[in-house]
């Protein structure tokens, strides 16, 4: 029997608004009790159940009552009426950084609120490594949080509130913190929350993301649930509504931009692929945060991209061909090794993967330290948003070798703001009706 965690009978939410504090004055002095107030309902009869496991995305434009429903499941707000049954520890990612004090150092802030958070004095001291390691501040971790720049506050202030290990993990909007490469870094951790059994809910205007992520999703409006069910049902309806009401959508980039913005990302021309050790941290296009599994019996050492006229660019026009050459040292005897390279959004989603078998191109077996450089050529024909690539070499299907997941960031440009993954190069024309 599934055993719901959080669940919401008939909630609702009232504020009282007033024109003026005048007006607030007036009505509590009125003899008569004259009304000089507005009933504002944020939410109205709002019924939920969420099973354990569940991730659950919550859709809804701007006031449909989103943050409302998060801030009362965590107990920030009380309802005006309703049941509210919540089993197990939250951890919430509403208000990033809310109570953090600019004078106190990171490190000061995040054992303060691991404290509030409830953690044991005998596990702040390892939770406050988690936290550093994954804030990746350096030196910083010890400086006033005045001092920081927006990203290195939200940064800390991710990294403090994921570190409790909660039943229910509570997100508004806030897997969009930092750089691009950090982001990845939050959305592997969302997965990990994911694969733990861990209960979801995802508040984002990304409608796109939500069949990605979520089992379930909510959508919204003017404080009413208007439907609960599968993710793709939920996007395309709230797509339907917002079409109608006429939402503004962002102009996509001109050829001209895209262009400014890679000859600004080109990197040094004069990087040269190793043969003798791991290099892969040195090329501009590193991803630190990659995830790597290997068994020891080969050493993926260094990877070179190569487009048109350049090494190592960190962006790319959308349709452009580059080359993808890797070195791997095999330390044992290979036979018939498997090579190959895998794309991913910054989410963790598979948009392509290859290898030289799939390709139907075996590659000569190989002895114990011998070095083996493979190239692949690829056309990117992907939307503009920030791309990373695996590579992977494999004894067999079933025994890999050496995996670096994540291991690439590289950014493509399309000259469309198409929506999605692949840049379909679609034309459109008008034909004369019969």
């Amino acid at each position: 029997m599934t055993t719901n965690v959080i669940t919401l009978e008939k909630v609702s939410k009232k504020y009282t608004l007033y024109q003026s504090h005048a007006d607030r004055v007036r009505e509590a002095l009125h003899p008569l009790r004259k009304k000089y107030h507005q009933d504002h309902w944020a939410l109205r009869d709002i019924s939920i159940e969420i099973p354990k496991g569940e991730t659950v995305g919550i859709l809804g434009t701007n006031g449909s009552g989103k943050s409302t429903i998060l801030q009362i499941i965590c107990s920030i707000l009380k309802p005006t009426s309703g049941q509210i049954n919540v089993k197990g520890k939250i951890a919430a990612l509403i208000e990033l950084g809310a109570g953090f004090s600019p004078e106190m150092t990171g490190r000061q802030n995040a054992k303060i609120n691991l404290t509030i958070m409830g953690l044991k004095k005998n596990d702040i001291s390892k939770a406050i490594h988690d936290v550093e390691e994954f804030a990746e501040l350096g030196e910083f971790f010890d400086q006033p949080v005045k001092t920081y720049s927006s990203g290195m506050f939200m940064r800390l202030a991710f990294a403090t509130a994921i570190t409790v290990d909660p039943d229910i993990l509570i997100i508004d909007e806030a897997l969009a913190v930092g750089d691009a490469r950090f982001q990845q870094k939050c959305f592997q951790k969302f997965h990990e929350f994911q694969q733990a059994g861990k209960t979801i809910l995802l508040v984002t205007h990304d409608r796109f993301s939500i069949p990605r992520l979520c089992t379930s999703a909510i959508l919204m409006d003017k404080g009413t649930l208007i439907a609960h069910g599968e993710p793709k049902e939920i996007v395309d309806l709230y797509s339907e509504r917002l079409f109608a009401e006429n939402e503004k959508h962002i102009l996509p980039m001109t050829s001209k931009q895209s262009a400014e913005v890679i000859e600004k990302s080109r990197a040094i021309n004069s990087y040269q692929l190793s043969t003798a050790e791991d290099k892969c941290f040195l090329n501009p296009t590193y991803n630190k945060n990659e995830k790597r599994y290997r068994s020891g019996k080969a050493v993926i050492l260094d990877y070179i991209i190569h487009d048109k006229d350049h090494k190592n660019p960190g962006a790319v026009i959308s349709g452009s061909k580059i080359r993808i050459c890797v070195s791997i040292l095999f330390k044992e005897d290979v036979e018939s090794p498997l090579v190959g390279y895998t794309v991913r959004s910054k989410e963790g989603i598979v948009v392509y993967s290859i290898h030289s078998g799939l390709l139907g191109h075996p590659l000569s077996s190989k002895r114990a330290g011998e070095i083996g450089i493979y190239s692949f050529e690829v056309e990117l024909q992907l939307c503009t948003a920030d791309w990373f690539i695996d590579l992977a070499v494999a004894g067999s299907t079933q025994s890999l070798l050496d995996n670096r997941e994540g291991l690439i960031h590289l950014r493509v440009n399309a000259e469309v703001g198409a929506i999605g993954f692949a840049n379909l190069k679609t034309q459109i024309a008008e034909e004369k009706a019969a």
